[in-house]
């Protein structure tokens, strides 16, 4: 075999290698994210109910702990959505607002739950751009409420409330008060600018991928000429 021909099958393998990784990886994660969270769900009551249903004569079988949860999921939000039901998680709700430590341990796993599960009002609202961490340097975040009438105050401007999430891991990131009038909103939805920032800015907004694909085709990888542009 020629060194140019082994050279050729070697780069034939390295591409079909990295091109089977890049297809691979994204359904082995996603496969080991999903068994993860069914195994710790089947497993909150998986004793219990083994024994349960051992006593009754019963086979156990795996998943019984993960359906007996939703199972129970479902019953509550029955329960939950009848006037009954609401009456006493009312009163079991003051109850709890009431003890000095727990109030304020469930006020606020509540009011996110309400907030991410509810689906009245998505949480991140709008896309946006702004400088930071000091001027010429901007980052993306994601508008979450309206103007703080206490920052109002303290600042005389009106703020706007954005969430700057860190990456590669976008549930983790700081609260920006930020003046209205430094805020550039950004054409692309919630969840292309997620990408871009889960993906370390690898994965690029449909639009602007659209427009690097044009310059390409129009002008090739050099940049254009005066006759190029002439002729265009």
């Amino acid at each position: 075999m020629s060194r140019s021909l082994q050279t050729s099958v070697w780069k034939k393998l390295r591409i079909w290698f990295f091109s089977g990784l890049i297809v691979l990886i994204p359904i082995a994660t996603t496969i080991y994210i999903l068994w993860f969270l069914f195994s710790k769900v089947d497993g909150l009551l998986k004793g219990v109910f083994y024994k349960f249903s051992s006593s009754l004569g019963l086979k156990p079988f795996p998943g019984l702990g993960f359906l007996t949860v939703m199972l129970i999921i479902l019953l509550v939000g029955i329960f939950a959505s009848n006037y009954i039901g609401r009456k006493i998680l009312q009163i079991g709700d003051r109850m709890l607002t009431r003890v000095p430590l727990v109030s304020s341990i469930y006020s606020t796993i509540q009011k996110i739950s309400q907030a991410f599960l509810s689906g009245e009002k998505a949480v991140l609202r709008q896309a946006v751009l702004f400088e930071y961490p000091r001027k010429g340097i901007y980052s993306i975040g994601f508008v979450t409420s309206e103007s703080w009438s206490e920052a109002k105050r303290k600042t005389g401007k009106q703020t706007i409330s954005v969430f700057l999430p860190t990456t590669p891991n976008p549930t983790s990131g700081y609260l920006l008060l930020i003046p209205k009038e430094d805020i550039i909103p950004l054409q692309i939805s919630v969840e292309d600018a997620l990408k871009l920032i889960v993906s370390g800015g690898s994965v690029v907004p449909p639009n602007r991928m659209r427009e690097v694909r044009l310059e390409k085709s129009e002008y090739g990888t050099e940049p254009p000429t005066e006759a190029t542009r002439e002729h265009t």
